[in-house]
């Protein structure tokens, strides 16, 4: 007879497995495939490719003397005031 006990065997299905968001301008962003599932809805991504989507997103860096710069090549996160108290988004 055997003594072996009952085991719950519990499978991670998100180890190991990505979600790839490939933007209108051929960024791809790289989530955990159930962190983004989760999150989803919780967060607006937009794809700063040019000076004037810089400027539009409020995303310019100052040079020495105060003027702004726009840069391209970054993305924009903008989170939804809903969802401030997951965990992912909560400020320590």
């Amino acid at each position: 007879m055997s003594t072996i006990p009952n085991l719950e065997i519990v499978i991670d299905t998100c180890f190991g497995r990505d979600t790839v968001i490939t933007l209108s301008g051929g960024t791809q962003l790289v989530f955990n495939r159930c962190e983004y599932l989760e999150l989803k809805d919780c967060i607006e991504i937009s794809e700063i490719a040019n000076p004037q989507d810089a400027l539009a997103n409020n995303l310019t860096t100052m040079e020495e003397r105060g003027q702004a710069l726009a840069s391209c090549g970054m993305i924009g996160l903008s989170i939804n005031p809903d969802c401030t108290n997951q965990v992912c988004f909560i400020h320590r």
